[in-house]
């Protein structure tokens, strides 16, 4: 969806940041698209939501505040000149957020370790009572995909196994109580935004919710500890000892956490399975297979997986 210089300068008329200088599109998001938009007294991020839910943006932006309130790395947004945030147009809604320069972190152990710290930091934030939401990607989430495209059994019948095959591998771990907070569900390098080795922000909240703290250990050990697709237990080591050293995890957490890298894998994997089914390409087919790819070599090394974790 593209929007016009005389499109986003109708939007901007509605805040106080001044003529519109220049726009420059971004990258385009799996939820969103984005545009740095340079105003007179301020640059900006527009963001285009894909997803029309009021309800779930205004959370995301309940939430975003609590964040900044308490010093977590992370975009606040704008409001207008009316003190309104959401911005409903022809194109969907669309939210300024203020624009901050960074790039997409490099895997390596001081990367990991700032990620780790901050999502400690996150999941250690209390009085959620007014933030309680449901994780809209739940345990059967690939089942319904599954559902939803019956007729790709027959097309893909080894991906479709795996779905409904490690959602009964996982069952019985994922539903044991656990520690909750707020988790962002999707902790991948290209949501998150660094210079010089410091982490300025994490980004795309738009999964954000309250549940199991290991979710986001589980998502972001995906995210940031593999090279080439393959484990760096390096990483994995650093990721843990420096989410600790903010938030001790407890033993059953421990004992749970290559359950929930498994998690990871299989929600990432249903989520690109939604859209391949939708529409097929050779890199959206490669790629599920590659997440596929992970579960075996963690199932062949489980043990030694879980005798260092519980080292940390």
């Amino acid at each position: 969806m593209i929007w016009t210089l005389e499109e986003i300068k109708k939007v901007l008329d509605r805040y106080d940041h001044g003529d519109v200088l220049s726009v420059e599109r971004m990258s385009k998001g799996f939820a969103n698209i984005n545009y740095k938009v340079v105003c007179v007294q301020q640059t900006v991020l527009f963001k285009n939501y894909f997803d029309n839910n009021p309800t779930q943006i205004n959370y995301e932006i309940k939430v975003l505040q609590k964040l900044k309130k308490s010093g977590i790395p992370c975009a606040t947004p704008l409001s207008n000149s009316n003190g309104k945030y959401l911005e409903k147009t022809d194109k969907g809604i669309v939210i300024l957020y203020e624009f901050i320069e960074g790039e997409e972190p490099e895997l390596n152990t001081n990367n990991v370790a700032e990620i780790a710290k901050a999502m400690a930091q996150m999941h250690n934030i209390q009085d959620l009572e007014e933030l309680v939401h449901t994780n809209q990607y739940s345990l059967d989430f690939g089942l319904q995909v599954l559902a939803q495209y019956p007729h790709k059994k027959e097309e893909f019948p080894e991906i479709c196994s795996y779905v409904e095959s490690e959602m009964k591998h996982l069952d019985e771990a994922i539903k044991i109580p656990l520690p909750k907070g707020i988790v962002h569900c999707d902790i991948f390098t290209d949501n998150t935004l660094f210079r010089n080795g410091k982490l300025l922000a994490i980004l795309d909240f738009e999964t954000v919710c309250t549940d199991h703290c290991l979710i986001d250990i589980g998502t972001a050990v995906n995210g940031f500890c593999y090279v080439n697709n393959e484990l760096d237990t390096q990483l994995l080591e650093v990721l843990l000892e420096h989410y600790q050293k903010v938030r001790r995890l407890e033993l059953l957490e421990k004992e749970l956490v290559y359950y929930y890298i498994r998690w990871g894998i299989y929600t990432i994997v249903s989520w690109h399975l939604s859209r391949l089914f939708a529409s097929f390409t050779e890199n959206r087919h490669y790629r599920v297979q590659e997440l596929i790819s992970r579960v075996k070599i963690l199932d062949e090394k489980k043990e030694v997986l879980e005798g260092l974790i519980k080292r940390i």
